[in-house]
């Protein structure tokens, strides 16, 4: 593994073995958020902090036309039972309480945040300006509270500004979750990584986006014939726990997730109710295997399910 040192926050990444590669599909259904990134959120000698890389592929920054369009990655901390990991930051002053190589950037303002919910974002006024392919990285310095752990979510954020002088000017357009409130995962926490599906594709032997173990995968569900294929690699023979996160769903939508070996035979399922959860395991070979996440009712064009499996 390879060290990256940035301003100061050392962390163990794990770009040096997970290059990024654009999918030669086409892509549909076009979103605002990375395809790739990784997270960590941790605590060094200064104080606790999130660590937070993205990037995007052409998908993904296409959909940034206008000049007032504008683009936040959140840390967002459970705080519903008053014991969130951090809950502010430690400084408003770049480069000591918080810095990014977004281009234009701002942090943005916690003014009206749900308390249940502290969000610490990073944003940026240009994001037509990101190059593709690239990694970008933000980090905040956080406060310490009593509690060692908590809950947390990665957000990305799509919104509009009427100006540059800060981040009052931004409104929220669009929000998407790229890893969950969700047990057992929970800050601090070190090189979690998402992947973001933009196919509307049937061809999952030829389109599935690559998932290691252990990462979050997300897309949506745009339509009733919509499907998405992830190709998931297990490193060794072991049970191996599945989430589809689904819950936050309210208008009826239902997935079901199927896993198949490289011969489509099936292997795993599940196939739970309206707004609840798919949580399954099975004792899987080591090897590849392709994750089928469908509807069996309705479907969501805005919101993201998350799948994982670890």
């Amino acid at each position: 593994m390879k060290k990256y040192l940035y301003n100061s926050i050392t962390v163990v990444s794990l770009f040096a073995i997970a290059p990024l590669i654009a999918s030669a599909a086409t892509y549909v259904n076009e979103k605002f958020i990375p395809f790739r990134g990784e997270s960590h959120i941790l605590e060094d000698t200064t104080s606790r902090y999130t660590l937070q890389y993205s990037a995007w592929n052409d998908a993904g920054k296409e959909v940034y036309a206008s000049l007032n369009d504008t683009y936040e990655h959140e840390t967002i901390f459970y705080n519903y039972d008053g014991n969130a990991y951090a809950t502010t930051t430690l400084s408003n002053t770049k480069g000591t309480g918080w810095d990014t190589s977004f281009p234009d950037p701002y942090l943005d303002t916690q003014f009206a945040d749900d308390p249940n919910e502290p969000n610490l974002a990073v944003g940026t006024f240009d994001p037509d300006l990101i190059t593709t392919l690239q990694w970008y990285s933000s980090w905040v310095r956080l406060n310490s509270t009593a509690s060692s752990q908590s809950f947390y979510k990665i957000n990305g954020q799509k919104g509009y500004s009427l100006c540059e002088l800060g981040a009052w000017c931004v409104e929220n357009e669009q929000t998407a979750i790229l890893m969950p409130f969700k047990s057992p995962f929970t800050a601090p926490e070190s090189a979690r990584n998402y992947r973001y599906e933009y196919d509307n594709n049937t061809d999952g032997q030829n389109y599935a986006a690559s998932l290691s173990f252990g990462w979050w995968g997300t897309g949506v569900i745009s339509s009733i014939s919509d499907q998405d294929y992830f190709y998931q690699n297990i490193p060794n023979s072991r049970n191996v726990n599945f989430i589809l996160k689904q819950s936050q769903f309210k208008n009826g939508e239902d997935y079901d997730v199927q896993i198949y070996d490289t011969n489509w035979n099936l292997v795993a399922a599940s196939y739970s109710g309206t707004g609840v959860d798919e949580i399954f395991s099975a004792y899987l070979n080591a090897g590849n295997y392709f994750v089928r996440i469908y509807p069996y009712s309705g479907s969501n064009a805005i919101l993201t399910y998350n799948f994982i499996a670890y």
